[in-house]
């Protein structure tokens, strides 16, 4: 069910895919994606990361976005994955529309804080997102997620 759904919506938006540069967007698998800032909470992220890879496994692909860590930092948070994870560094470009509102309304980049989650506003247009801070860790599957139940 919703592998169709992500197949239907990766259709529909082909137009978006032909605009995406990065081939991690093509996919319909579900995606957990994290945000990290450059808080000082890189263990807590790690721990995340690992905890998850282990617990899904390669039934959903992971993503890693970041605002102000450097590649070598991004690689030591990741270093404790089991399962590959995309690296993704975001800027206020990566939604400009949403950027632009929040300058407007008087917040510099540096100051976006929460709003960097939608910073791209989604990773993958064909497959469903679990956008998480990079301080949560999941220690148990819900039962609403969709590779529950033997999703493939």
């Amino acid at each position: 069910m919703v592998e169709d759904l992500a197949r239907v919506l990766l259709m529909e938006g082909s137009d978006l895919v032909k605009h995406s540069t990065r081939p991690f967007e093509w996919g319909t698998r579900p995606v957990m994606r994290w945000i990290k800032g450059d808080g000082r909470d890189d263990e807590i992220t790690r721990s995340a990361i690992a905890t998850a890879t282990r617990l899904f496994g390669a039934a959903v692909d992971y993503c890693l976005c970041t605002a102000g860590v450097s590649a070598a930092r991004a690689r030591s948070i990741l270093a404790w994955a089991v399962e590959p994870v995309e690296w993704r560094p975001v800027t206020w470009r990566d939604n400009e529309a949403l950027a632009g509102q929040l300058m407007k309304a008087g917040c510099p980049p540096d100051r976006f804080g929460y709003w960097w989650k939608w910073f791209p506003e989604r990773t993958r247009i064909g497959g469903p997102e679990w956008i998480l801070d990079g301080d949560m860790i999941v220690h148990a599957i819900p039962t609403w997620f969709p590779c529950v139940g033997g999703w493939k």
